[in-house]
């Protein structure tokens, strides 16, 4: 199998665009007579949110946002009560202007995730996940950030403007085709429902392609791409492979980039989408505080 190589310039890295946005999150907050205040309740002992939480919160204070977490690992201990009360107690702090429940939830907790999230006041709801909530998620207008500024958005639609979502979750792949539609993108969304002869088909035409499924690693082989197809490539999944004890994407890298053509572009699984996704979340804090009705609470909905 051929190997990634580093200086691969169709490996397409979010660095630069994060910086922009980071850079622009500080402009704002240097004009405000407060920092905004971000909580994040983690009902969950998840290896991936022990990790991933930390690094919103790093992120939060470099751009001079306040993070709390209120983390809640024993499932034995944790009660949907107990989360929902302390979203309750949140709703009534002045500092705090934003705020999202970490996921997954523990299992005794998932049948409850919606009646926990309904208690989240609904411009502070930055996760976007409310029917109700003023914000998007951030991974989707992460993709699309990334996309807009470095001209790959752009690109794919002067080529021909189709593009294929793989996966339908309200977070990333639902939002995503949502956002590329109302760019003019001709957009299928690949799902369960979907046969193997739909997915290559649809893939082999797509100028723009999203792969959000998170369902096991490299499942997106070479074998859905035309022989230099100049498509870009964008990939959310981030897949643990146990034996190789590390991640991957949902596309098999090494076989995509050899199929792709001298055009093509392709995300890599560290530095691609997950830095964008931190920073348009903090967009989202940012533009709570501003809707914040004289800096008070509203009550949860």
């Amino acid at each position: 199998m051929p190997e990634i190589k580093e200086r691969d310039p169709r490996i397409l890295r979010s660095q630069p665009y994060r910086d922009q946005i980071r850079a622009e999150i500080q402009a704002r907050i240097a004009s405000y007579s407060c920092k905004p205040g971000l909580m994040i309740e983690q009902p969950n002992n998840d290896a991936g949110s022990n990790s991933y939480v930390p690094v919103k919160m790093r992120e939060a204070s470099v751009v001079n946002i306040n993070a709390y977490r209120a983390h809640f690992p024993n499932p034995d201990k944790t009660t949907p009560g107990m989360v929902i009360d302390f979203i309750k107690y949140a709703n009534t702090l002045p500092n705090i202007h934003a705020n999202i429940v970490q996921r997954p939830s523990h299992e005794q907790l998932k049948p409850f995730d919606d009646e926990i999230l309904s208690h989240i006041i609904p411009i502070q709801d930055v996760d976007g996940l409310r029917p109700d909530s003023p914000h998007t998620p951030a991974t989707a207008s992460g993709i699309m950030e990334l996309l807009k500024r470095s001209g790959r958005l752009k690109k794919a639609k002067d080529e021909g403007g189709k593009a294929v979502v793989w996966g339908k979750g309200p977070l990333s792949g639902g939002p995503t085709a949502k956002l590329l539609r109302h760019e003019g993108f001709d957009v299928h969304v690949i799902d369960s429902k979907s046969t193997e002869e739909e997915k290559i088909k649809y893939t082999k035409q797509g100028n723009l392609i999203v792969l959000a499924v998170g369902r096991g690693p490299r499942l997106v082989t070479a074998k859905y791409f035309v022989e230099g197809q100049n498509a870009t490539v964008v990939d959310v999944g981030v897949n643990r492979d146990v034996v190789a004890n590390r991640n991957f994407g949902d596309a098999d890298a090494e076989s995509v980039l050899a199929i792709l053509g001298p055009e093509g572009a392709l995300t890599p699984v560290i530095g691609g989408v997950g830095p964008m996704t931190v920073e348009m979340l903090l967009v989202n804090v940012v533009n709570s505080y501003d809707l914040k009705p004289n800096r008070t609470q509203e009550q949860a909905a």
